[in-house]
């Protein structure tokens, strides 16, 4: 992780006015726990392939114009699914379809669940 976890969600809404000019709907910020690979992620939803494009090109410039690293981007071809790994906070860009079949948001949420079953033990 590359912040402050406790500074995640407010940094992670920073994202949202760039995405949100370019398109995105359906806004999701996943704050992460101090175990994870990143301190937050967000989930977003295009309605085509050009449109998810856009998204992942609005949020690399946002990263660019202010001083956040962009370590990589993935799935930019196919577009229905793009990650812009951003260090400590992660954009997922999906189509509607393809966010409906993997539904991450309630994939991570049951991780937050199991990990805070293990914390009690």
């Amino acid at each position: 992780m590359n912040g402050d976890a406790s500074k995640a969600p407010e940094k992670a809404g920073l994202f949202l006015k760039p995405l949100d000019e370019a398109g995105a709907t359906e806004p999701e910020i996943l704050p992460l726990d101090k175990y994870a690979f990143a301190d937050a992620i967000i989930v977003v939803t295009a309605s085509s392939r050009r449109q998810a494009r856009g998204i992942a090109d609005a949020a690399s410039r946002f990263c660019h114009e202010n001083g956040f690293e962009v370590l990589g981007m993935e799935g930019y071809d196919a577009a229905d699914w793009i990650l812009v790994d951003c260090g400590d906070i992660i954009v997922n860009i999906f189509l509607e379809e393809t966010r409906n079949l993997y539904k991450l948001e309630e994939l991570w949420s049951r991780n937050r669940r199991l990990h805070d079953k293990e914390t009690e033990e």
